[in-house]
Formats: C-alpha cells, sequence, structure tokens
C-alpha cells in the first residue's frame, strides 16, 4: 500500500509523505488501522481520501493528521490546467513568444505556471485551500512555493510588470503574500507544510 513515498521527519515523528496511490477506494479499513497505527500522519498527492476515510482516520487515533497536496505555482494536471487556462488567461505566465509557462518541476508535461503575483491566481489558492480543509484534511502540503531554491535555467515566464523574465526575488516575494493569503483563510490552528525543497515545516 506505501508505493510512491520518501521519509521525512516532523519533530523527529515519522511520516508518509507524497503518498500518490493506491486510491481512496482501494483502501480497506484494515489499510487505515495500519497506517494510522504506525505513522503521525500522510501527505496525500493524489489518494483522495474521502470524508469517511477521514474520519475514520481520527477515530483510529486522533492525534493522526492528513495533508494535502497543493501546488504554489502550478497546475500539473492536463485537463485541469487547460480549464483554468480557459477562464484565467490572464492569471497564466507565459513566455516571450507568447506560449504558457510549463511547471517549474515536470516541464516535459502540459501542466501550466501561473503567475504568482495575480490576483486571481491568488483567489484560486485560496477557494482550493478552503474546498480542502472543508473536505476534512487537517491542511495543506504547499508545493513548489520557492522559498529556499532558485528558479531553474530553464525557466522563461515574463514578469508582466516589467517585460522580463521572473527573477528568483521577485516570484518568491510573490509566492510569500500567496502563502499568507492562503494562512489567513484557512486559519491559524491549521497545518501548512512543504518539503525541504520548498518551504520549512510549519507546524
Amino acid at each position: 500500500i506505501l508505493t510512491n513515498f520518501s521519509w521525512a521527519q516532523v519533530r523527529d515523528i515519522p511520516i508518509v509523505e507524497q503518498l500518490d496511490k493506491p486510491k481512496a477506494a482501494e483502501w480497506t479499513d484494515e489499510d487505515l488501522q495500519r497506517v494510522a497505527g504506525q505513522y503521525a500522519g500522510i501527505s496525500d498527492r493524489s489518494v483522495n481520501f474521502s470524508p469517511q476515510q477521514l474520519r475514520r482516520l481520527k477515530e483510529i487515533d486522533p492525534h493522526f493528521f492528513v495533508l494535502k497536496y497543493i501546488s504554489f505555482s502550478a497546475i500539473h494536471k492536463p485537463k485541469m490546467a487547460q480549464r483554468a487556462l480557459k477562464k484565467y488567461p490572464q492569471a497564466a505566465l507565459y513566455d516571450a513568444k507568447g506560449n504558457p509557462e510549463p511547471p517549474l518541476w515536470g516541464r516535459q508535461g502540459r501542466g501550466v505556471t501561473f503567475n504568482p503575483a495575480h490576483p486571481q491566481w491568488r483567489e484560486y489558492l485560496v477557494n482550493e485551500a478552503k474546498k480542502i480543509i472543508e473536505g476534512g484534511y487537517d491542511g495543506l502540503m504547499a508545493d513548489e512555493c520557492l522559498m529556499v531554491n532558485e528558479l531553474s535555467k530553464e525557466f522563461s515566464g515574463i514578469n508582466p510588470k516589467t517585460g522580463r523574465i521572473y527573477t528568483t526575488a521577485e516570484f518568491r516575494k510573490a509566492q510569500y503574500e500567496n502563502l499568507k493569503a492562503v494562512k489567513e483563510a484557512i486559519g491559524e490552528d491549521k497545518l501548512l507544510k512543504g518539503p525541504c525543497f520548498s518551504i520549512p515545516y510549519a507546524l
């Protein structure tokens, strides 16, 4: 059951990070009991636990937490990215030729990076965060926040305010404001963390 994951330490307590599969429908009650009994929490990337499963995990261990993955820079799934691109064309990030900028990571895919300073992208992140919390998750695994690492040499997204390629400092400043907006929206009592290459753990 525990496939496609990497280890991390949160206050010296092991969690399973980046849990990709199997899908929630494939989890049995025995699986839930085993995971909740062995780990402090799970970072759900695409399992998509149901509200009933999340409640069951809390029944097994009231202190067990489940974080939901969310990218703060891009939408990776092609169909979702295209829908967002049609709904918020001005919020997307484009290169000098007018092509949508691919994700910071996984650039070979068909996802889209969005302008971190655009109010519509911030609104999108806030709304997604609220949906996640309302769905029963304890918080977010905020990925691709660019709080530590630098923009890659392949990155070519143009900052509309300057007409030049976004600098890491510009991108990071806008992302910080997005993080603050999301934190305010979901409440200070919710968990917000990122992997070691994006932002520090903040529990």
